[in-house]
Order: C-alpha cells, then sequence, then structure tokens
C-alpha cells in the first residue's frame, strides 16, 4: 500500500505491512473504550493478550510518528501497551 505526500504526486511506501496495520488499527478502535476483551484478540488476531502488545508495542516502537496516528491517539494506544508491560 502507498499513500500519498500532501501536495504532491509522489507515493509514499507504506511503512506498515498489512498485518501491522491490522493491529494498529484495533488497538486505535479500541483504545479510547479501555482495551480489548482477550477473546476479541484471539478471534481477530489468533494470538493471545501477551503477544498482541509485544507486537504492537514493536509496531510502535519502529513505526511511529509513520504510523498516521494523531498524537492523542498515539498515547491512548501506547498506554493500552503500557497497561500490559
Amino acid at each position: 500500500m502507498t499513500r500519498r505526500r500532501p501536495g504532491t504526486a509522489t507515493a509514499i511506501p507504506d511503512p506498515l505491512t498489512p498485518q501491522e496495520r491490522r493491529v494498529l488499527e484495533f488497538a486505535r478502535t479500541w483504545a479510547p473504550f479501555g482495551e480489548p476483551p482477550d477473546g476479541e484478540i484471539f478471534v481477530e488476531f489468533g494470538v493471545d493478550p501477551t503477544r498482541f502488545y509485544r507486537d504492537l508495542e514493536r509496531i510502535l516502537s519502529t513505526h511511529c510518528p509513520s504510523c498516521l496516528l494523531a498524537p492523542a491517539e498515539r498515547s491512548q494506544v501506547w498506554q493500552l501497551v503500557g497497561d500490559h508491560t
């Protein structure tokens, strides 16, 4: 997936894999409401919460701020990670 730099026709490669983007979007969606239920994590990704939060932490550490989360969203998602480390 690519996105365009605002005001240009230059494509910017998406630094996230499709799976990383799914994990990040899932966490972003749940963050305002607290953590997602363990069962939702398993159904959506087939992993236990420990693995999910470890993957989320890696994504945030490796790809943000380029992950296009607003600062408030980024803070909320980091809070989810902090509650599980």
